[in-house]
């Protein structure tokens, strides 16, 4: 009877150095716990903030990094950051606001982030999901979601100067206000564009492919008072001005 609990608690423990480890809870995140550093393991002290654990992350103040620095770097799969109301400021010269590279299953919600030189959120990884979102005045993408599967939902995009929201393959982007930035509204390589307001892009209001389907969207003033939307597939009719092609 011995040899097998102590079989057991053995394969228990082997079992435990195995398995992922996941951030303790909701984990706080402040300027002040950014300049300490530790937020998670291996989060060297100052900006960006490194989320090296899945789990949820969740802002108690705004944060502003400094300049040439990003604001958080996504370093690990199945992370959750809640802006919770709050801001993410490049102001000072900071580059890009959220940073994933090619992460995968990142969730961004409820918050501003604006004012970096380069992007507000910027990730080639798939299964991202952007909502309830404020991202405007940044310096080249506002939402650049570049892998497979993700969503941009419910959030507003408007004063970056290059493309609005640029989404990868079998992407999603809905009800959310793309406007006055300076390339496209909307760039989409193969996925499904329903139900935004896209007003005033220097570039085309949805610049589609032969495998993206669009309907339910009001475009108007793009690309200079020509053709509002490049894309093969209309689910939906569109409402736009000028008129639609």
């Amino acid at each position: 009877m011995l040899n097998r609990a102590s079989a057991a608690l053995a394969a228990a423990f082997a079992l435990s150095l195995s398995a992922p480890a996941f951030a303790d809870g909701e984990i706080l995140i402040t300027q002040a716990k950014a300049n300490t550093g530790n937020v998670t393991p291996g989060d060297a002290p100052g900006f960006p903030v490194t989320l090296s654990l899945p789990g949820s992350y969740i802002l108690a103040g705004n944060l502003q990094p400094p300049a040439n620095k990003a604001g958080i770097s996504i370093a690990n799969h199945r992370v959750t950051i809640d802006l919770n109301g709050f801001q993410l400021n490049g102001a000072a010269g900071a580059n890009t606001g959220i940073y994933g590279a090619d992460f995968d299953s990142a969730t961004i919600r409820n918050g501003t982030i604006t004012g970096f030189a380069a992007h507000g959120i910027y990730t080639t990884g798939d299964l991202w999901i952007v909502e309830n979102m404020r991202v405007v005045e940044n310096g080249v993408y506002g939402i650049h979601v570049g892998g497979f599967y993700s969503s941009v939902r419910g959030s507003t995009v408007s004063g970056n100067s290059g493309t609005g929201i640029a989404s990868g393959g079998r992407s999603l982007v809905e009800d959310s206000n793309v406007s006055a930035n300076g390339g496209a509204g909307i760039e989409n390589n193969s996925g499904v564009i329903l139900g935004n307001a896209i007003t005033g892009n220097v570039g085309i209001g949805i610049d589609g492919s032969a495998v993206t389907g669009h309907g339910n969207n009001t475009l108007v003033g793009n690309n200079g008072g020509g053709s509002q939307v490049t894309a093969a597939i209309q689910l939906h009719p569109n409402l736009c001005s000028p008129a639609c092609p």
